[in-house]
């Protein structure tokens, strides 16, 4: 028994220490990005006057609700992950704090735009300035292609530069169509390649990981 449990204690040690550790960050990506994806559809299908008003208080709705859906989801998710014996490893815990700041970004620059056209205009005389909301899906890529490039470095796994790559030249893309309501398209396929995509595959090919829950008794 003493045997087992000291193969035990070098699984720990190797999970916490190890780059090579199991990836756990495969259901919040894909949280993550299927809530982006349908509010950028949605966003998208409003603004052509497809579903909705086609106004951007109605678009504010719609970005509020995904809000309030993925907070909660992401705290149920981040419970069943903290379970994890890997979750201290040296992966793990830079791709929870690098998507940590790469979230805080974009959410604080879109908060940012939201005081701005929704408070400060009504309250001066300045004019609201709808490219600042295009502006967020720019800086959106632009983030999180640094948080790719930081998790490809400090991980090791190269995949991590393809995303890097994918989501700098999302950013760019959305440059060549600010004030139009295809940027949320292209932001759409952007975010399903490098968020739903990745995320998938992480999670089918999760291994079972041992639970805390499992060393005791």
């Amino acid at each position: 028994m003493s045997e087992f449990y000291r193969e035990i204690e070098d699984l720990i040690s190797a999970a916490q220490s190890g780059r090579d550790a199991p990836l756990l960050s495969g259901p919040h990506m894909l949280f993550w990005g299927s809530i982006t994806v349908i509010a950028l559809i949605v966003t998208w299908a409003n603004l052509s006057n497809i579903i909705g008003a086609g106004d951007m208080w109605w678009t504010g709705s719609v970005w509020i609700a995904a809000f309030l859906v993925a907070i909660p989801g992401s705290i149920i998710l981040g419970r069943k992950r903290d379970q994890r014996l890997a979750v201290n490893s040296l992966a793990n815990i830079a791709a929870k704090k690098s998507f940590i700041a790469g979230g805080i970004v974009v959410w604080a620059f879109a908060f940012a735009v939201s005081v701005r056209n929704g408070i400060l205009v009504p309250l001066s005389e300045m004019e609201t300035e709808p490219l600042l909301y295009d502006l967020i899906i720019t800086v959106a890529f632009l983030a999180f292609s640094v948080v790719f490039g930081i998790l490809g470095a400090l991980t090791k796994r190269k995949w991590f530069y393809g995303q890097a790559g994918i989501t700098g030249t999302g950013a760019i893309s959305t440059l060549l169509f600010l004030g139009t309501v295809d940027i949320y398209l292209v932001a759409a396929l952007g975010f399903f390649l490098v968020m739903i995509v990745p995320g998938l595959v992480l999670t089918l090919h999760q291994p079972s990981m041992l639970e805390a829950s499992d060393l005791d008794g």
